[in-house]
C-alpha cells in the first residue's frame, strides 16, 4: 500500500513542479491548483489502471469472467492518463469499457 501511495505523490510532484517554477508571486495559483489537481487525477488513475489491468489479468488467468478482456482494456487504458491529461480521452475509452 505504501508503494503506491508514493508512486502517486511523485507523479503529483513532478506535475507540480514545472507550474511552481513559473510562480512569481502568491496571487496567482490557478496554475499551481491546476497542476495540483491534475497531477493527483492523473497519478490516481494510473495506479488504479495498473491494479484494474492486473485483477483483469488475475480474473482471465482462473476463468473467472466471462469479458476479462474489458476489465484488462479498462486499466491499459487509463495507464497513460498523467502523459495525456488534460486531454481525457483514453479515460472516456477506459469507462465505456468498464462500463460495457
Amino acid at each position: 500500500m505504501k508503494i503506491h501511495n508514493a508512486a502517486r505523490y511523485n507523479i503529483v510532484w513532478m506535475a507540480m513542479l514545472s507550474a511552481a517554477m513559473m510562480q512569481t508571486t502568491a496571487t496567482t495559483l490557478a496554475p499551481l491548483v491546476d497542476a495540483l489537481v491534475l497531477g493527483l487525477i492523473g497519478g490516481s488513475a494510473l495506479i488504479g489502471g495498473a491494479v484494474t489491468a492486473w485483477i483483469g489479468w488475475d480474473l482471465y488467468a482462473h476463468k473467472a469472467l466471462s469479458r476479462t478482456w474489458l476489465c484488462i482494456g479498462a486499466g491499459l487504458c487509463a495507464l497513460p492518463t498523467p502523459l495525456l491529461l488534460p486531454f481525457p480521452y483514453l479515460l472516456l475509452l477506459a469507462a465505456l469499457a468498464w462500463w460495457g
